[in-house]
């Protein structure tokens, strides 16, 4: 492997998808010149350097999705750096799941306050807007079994829907006295997408070698 070459590509897949990115941003400009448009953001994703998409988004979003050994400190990390690539403004969570997902080994079933935790650590790390994926659980396709705000049987008695209403009251009590907040922190992590690819992808021993960590 020639890694001149391997950053040449990893420089062209994530310039070509946010070429696409753009195109229909633009298209969609041509119709509605005011409402803000962004996408789904995947924290430390690896294919996509995320400081060059910001610069093309009007508001910074992104997907939290931790595993069951996924240790707080991690997500607050993805947190500071959507915060970050978007330069310290307010961004959006545009997922999370309040109940379980449905892609790993196993689909562990959130613990009675974990989702508010877990919402509140966004907005403490600088979002203004937290949001579900999905309100009415499918009854088919591959995520019929991700969590849902309305499960399966139809209805508002659920633990999981009480939770999350409750989150919602919480959220519009308090959220207009801190939404467009700044964050002034006293450190910070260099995080950067060409490393990410050179280091990772170096010729060596990599086993265990992981940027993001």
């Amino acid at each position: 492997m020639v890694s001149g070459l391997q950053m040449d590509y990893r420089r062209f897949q994530s310039q070509a998808q946010l070429a696409c990115y753009t195109n229909e941003r633009d298209a969609i400009r041509e119709y509605d010149a005011t409402t803000p448009i962004t996408t789904n953001l995947m924290g430390t994703f690896k294919d996509l350097d995320y400081f060059e998409w910001a610069k093309e988004m009007d508001v910074v979003s992104w997907d939290n999705y931790p595993g069951m050994d996924t240790p707080p400190s991690f997500t607050a990390m993805c947190h500071d750096l959507m915060r970050g690539i978007g330069g310290n403004k307010p961004f959006m969570l545009m997922e999370q799941t309040p109940n379980q997902q449905n892609w790993f080994p196993f689909c562990k079933v959130k613990q009675p306050g974990e989702v508010r935790k877990l919402s509140w650590q966004a907005v403490a790390h600088g979002a203004d807007t937290v949001r579900f994926f999905q309100m009415k659980q499918s009854l088919g396709g591959c995520e019929r079994f991700h969590g849902a705000v309305i499960a399966h049987d139809g209805t508002e008695e659920s633990r999981v829907f009480k939770e999350t209403a409750a989150l919602g009251e919480e959220l519009d009590r308090i959220g207009r006295r801190i939404m467009g907040s700044r964050i002034e922190s006293r450190v910070a992590i260099m995080f950067d997408w060409q490393s990410y690819w050179s280091l990772e992808g170096c010729v060596g021993p990599t086993t265990g070698f992981n940027y993001p960590q």
